[in-house]
């Protein structure tokens, strides 16, 4: 086989991360090192491969937590969608309107700074004390990537397939020769990857979901799914039993139309409340 892939549960997260290598050139990339570098690099050294590249799914904390340690012990280039660019330089933390310069206030950007070292704490502790809490968690991407670029890893060649919707910047890696997709949180076990989060769009993920059910249909039976928060299944299986790849109406009950009515209950009770309590005054003054 031309492929390599390994990989296991690395953070508090229940984050999955991989090494993705060419058996012929010895070339290797890790995918979402969202925790315990160590094991992917030690993964990578059992294989006698060479990281060159760390390509990361989407651009949340969890997925992207030891971007730095990676870089600094491999000198690894990092590539990140476009679109995920606005909350990766929020530190991985979704926050509302990530993209707006108000993040580069510097007293707002030390607090959501904080934050990140905080959650960041919870996925390594190890790694944090109070001497380096202020510290950026990863470094900036080296490249951002788009939909339908190839990205190449020793003779491997990795489609980009840009699907939007747990955030902004997600995508799916393909291997179509090898039969390998890194889903990332799109869909994953049964499930599908949350959409109510900052940043998150229930629209753009049923568009995803489509798009996505698309590419493991026309994948071979052998093709395998490597998702961000479960274990490896193959693609048609995944197809199969996960209902949010089957039933627009599952999905849309299930998060969009919770997301949709959510802002409209955090209206309509205060409104309530202040019309409840403007009557229950009116009547003791009666």
């Amino acid at each position: 086989s031309l492929v390599i892939v390994d990989g296991g549960r690395l953070n508090s997260f229940r984050t999955f991360g991989y090494v993705i290598g060419c058996t012929k050139t010895k070339k290797a990339a890790l995918v979402d090192p969202g925790g315990r570098s160590d094991f992917l690099l030690q993964l990578s050294n059992e294989h006698n491969l060479t990281v060159q590249l760390v390509l990361l799914t989407h651009e949340h904390l969890d997925h992207v937590a030891e971007v730095d340690s990676i870089v600094q012990m491999t000198g690894a280039k990092v590539y990140l969608h476009a679109d995920g660019l606005g909350m990766y330089r929020t530190f991985g933390v979704p926050v509302p309107f990530a993209e707006n310069t108000f993040y580069d206030i510097p007293w707002v950007r030390s607090q959501v700074q904080d934050l990140a070292s905080f959650l960041l704490s919870q996925t390594r502790p190890q790694s944090v004390s109070s001497s380096d809490s202020r510290s950026p968690p990863f470094n900036p991407p080296d490249k951002l990537i788009n939909d339908g670029d190839v990205i190449e890893v020793g003779e491997l060649r990795l489609r980009v397939v840009h699907v939007p919707g747990h955030s902004p910047g997600s995508v799916a890696y393909i291997e179509d020769k090898a039969g390998i997709i890194f889903s990332g949180d799109v869909a994953m076990g049964g499930v599908v990857g949350l959409t109510h989060l900052p940043g998150c769009s229930s629209f753009s993920m049923l568009s995803s979901l489509k798009r996505f059910k698309s590419e493991i249909s026309n994948a071979t039976s052998e093709t395998v799914l490597f998702t961000g928060h479960s274990w490896p299944i193959l693609a048609h299986t995944e197809l199969e039993r996960n209902k949010f790849l089957n039933s627009e109406w599952k999905f849309f009950t299930t998060h969009m139309l919770p997301n949709m009515l959510t802002p409209i209950i955090a209206i309509a009770i205060p409104m309530l409340l202040l019309r409840l309590g403007t009557l229950y005054i009116n009547d003791l003054r009666n």
